[in-house]
């Protein structure tokens, strides 16, 4: 029986020629590619973003016949400890005393250019808590527009003084200066109970308490198996 195969040739390994040892040349011994280190500069303009790519047109790894591919560069934007990044805006987070939500507030921000903002709000402009404030024009560079920038939004939230710091004294003077409380409805003939405010706590929740109940629940039942049908029987081992 004769039987026919192909497989590559041990001397040219399929390129169809073969470079004698004495003929080879002495830096790439006749692999015709040689490895060279270079070094690529990477312009990233103002206003990139997360995730944008550069392409370098032929700069991948090359081969005798093959067109050489493609490098490309991924932009990967690193988490700022001041500023939050959304589009072209930054956000940024402050917590003020309620003596400033209430009476005006003036404080600094070091921007990303290590220029300092110096951030004011007008006597008798009150912030409540949760409200988000802007400045224009101090966000990001906008991409192939560097001199037009994004927004910058200021996320305040009041930091209220603790219980027990003001005397019945000074009491009576914020409520003189703030207005005077709400009136009661009227709840005659009705059934009215005192009751004071308590602090929240998890562990004393509804829901805590509604789980722990039906986890006993859940082992009472099987105690009342248990003594119902007698104790589990395992298999005997020989």
């Amino acid at each position: 029986m004769i039987q026919q195969m192909q497989t590559y040739c041990p001397e040219c390994r399929g390129a169809g020629e073969a470079i004698s040892d004495a003929n080879k040349c002495t830096e790439c011994r006749g692999e015709k590619v040689v490895k060279e280190r270079k070094i690529i500069e990477v312009n990233i303009t103002k206003g990139m973003k997360h995730g944008e790519r550069i392409n370098f047109h032929g700069e991948s790894n090359q081969l005798p016949g093959v067109l050489a591919g493609d490098l490309i560069v991924v932009l990967t934007q690193s988490p700022h400890s001041t500023f939050e990044r959304k589009g072209d805006d930054l956000h940024y987070q402050k917590t003020i005393p309620l003596v400033e939500a209430l009476t005006g507030t003036t404080f600094p921000i070091e921007h990303l250019d290590d220029r300092v903002l110096l951030v004011k709000s007008g006597a008798g402009d009150i912030i409540a808590d949760g409200e988000i404030r802007s400045i224009q024009n101090e966000g990001m560079p906008m991409k192939k527009n560097p001199f037009t920038k994004g927004n910058l939004y200021i996320h305040f939230k009041i930091k209220y003084p603790a219980s027990g710091t003001f005397n019945a004294e000074q009491l009576k003077l914020l409520e003189k200066v703030l207005g005077p409380k709400d009136p009661l409805p009227k709840l005659d003939g009705k059934n009215v109970q005192n009751t004071n405010l308590g602090t929240y706590s998890v562990k004393y929740s509804t829901d805590s308490r509604d789980n722990g109940r039906r986890g006993q629940a859940y082992d009472s039942d099987e105690d009342e198996d248990d003594r119902r049908h007698g104790p589990n029987v395992g298999c005997t081992q020989q």
